[in-house]
């Protein structure tokens, strides 16, 4: 008996290209977008309006940025004694680039100082904490201060310029006045940790340098003493060739011990002056000014964009749609099937609602009633 595979074989055209059903396909889809073109427009105008609406009832926004540069330091005198000594000086610190800068304006350990200053805002000229002014009222006051400092963490952002190794700060709130304090008062931490940070580091570095110059001190004079015994044993006029070259030996080991007796003393007062030192260590290139203007909302980008979102919802919708009611009408028992079911958890989801919701009331008279 000859098997029929007529159905199951492609359809080829002249050119011998396959003519597969994804044209057809391709038709449908067409077809049914187009006969529900109200319908996905509707839905397309509702998305762009409910985001037209949601941009003007947004409070309004003001950015205030600033930036400034770090001083870096200079190499140390004492640079060739530790390299002598096997100290690499040429590694760059990492606390001088601008990108811990960067990283370190969004640190709670900088973040929490804020918490505790005060500022004025447009509305209330009276100074207050940032936990007032942002109706932050938790009544734990670890909580009270984690919130403020991850508020201040989602106003405040930094970036780095690479070229011009220029750090900026950008900080954005409701008010103009209270935009601008914050950011003023983010520059006047970062200057304080970098000045207390060098600060320690000086103290440190002056108290090694105080043992090293008493270490170095220690072997120069005995360097000397033994320069001096030499030449007070012998003071003929002529050496023999061991003495001249026991003379030019202590010669130069008296040489390198008092120039390297200048380097560290040289360090030490350095390191004793950065110790006490108070001069600002960054240069601020960009001060916060108040702005005039509140950000632009940006409304006809945002517009377009969920116009075309609001097009693919549609679309989607309306394909969901004609595929619902085909399998409504269908006479193919897995399409029935599926309506069927379909129809049960719909009402399955609607008394699951319904219990849920008469729970929610009874809780809430029941709260009443306790009060």
């Amino acid at each position: 008996m000859a098997i029929d595979n007529r159905q199951n074989a492609p359809l080829e055209n002249g050119s011998g290209t396959v003519n597969s059903a994804d044209e057809v396909s391709l038709i449908n889809i067409a077809n049914v977008l187009l006969r529900q073109r109200w319908l996905i427009l509707a839905i397309a105008g509702s998305v762009v309006a409910a985001t037209v609406l949601a941009a003007l009832i947004a409070p309004k926004i003001y950015s205030v940025e600033s930036s400034f540069i770090i001083q870096k330091r200079d190499q140390p005198p004492a640079a060739g004694l530790a390299a002598q000594l096997g100290v690499d000086v040429n590694s760059v610190d990492a606390t001088q680039s601008p990108a811990f800068y960067a990283n370190l304006i969004k640190t709670p350990d900088v973040l929490d100082r804020l918490v505790d200053t005060v500022f004025t805002t447009s509305a209330e000229p009276k100074p207050r904490p940032l936990a007032t002014i942002w109706n932050i009222s938790d009544r734990n006051t670890d909580a009270r201060r984690r919130a403020v400092i991850d508020k201040l963490q989602k106003v405040v952002s930094s970036s780095v310029s690479q070229k011009l190794d220029l750090v900026v700060v950008r900080v954005t709130t409701e008010d103009p006045g209270l935009s601008t304090q914050i950011a003023d008062a983010i520059l006047r931490q970062i200057n304080w940790f970098n000045l207390q940070t060098r600060q320690t580091r000086a103290a440190a570095e002056r108290q090694f340098d105080e043992r090293l110059v008493e270490e170095v001190g220690a072997d120069l004079r005995r360097a000397e003493d033994e320069t001096q015994q030499f030449y007070q044993r012998n003071q003929q006029p002529r050496m023999s060739a061991e003495l001249e070259m026991d003379k030019q030996r202590l010669t130069r080991r008296l040489e390198i011990l008092n120039a390297r007796y200048v380097s560290v003393v040289t360090a030490y007062d350095r390191a004793r002056i950065d110790e006490v030192r108070d001069t600002p260590v960054i240069t601020v290139i960009q001060r916060p000014r108040m702005p005039v203007r509140a950000d632009p909302r940006g409304i006809p980008k945002k517009a377009l964009l969920m116009f075309v979102l609001g097009l693919v919802a549609g679309s989607i919708v309306a394909l969901v749609r004609h595929g619902l009611a085909s399998m409504r009408s269908s006479v193919d028992e897995d399409a029935q099937e599926f309506h069927h079911l379909l129809g049960e958890t719909s009402g399955d989801v609607r008394r699951l609602w319904t219990i849920v919701g008469h729970r929610s009331s009874r809780r809430r008279v029941s709260n009443v009633a306790g009060r």
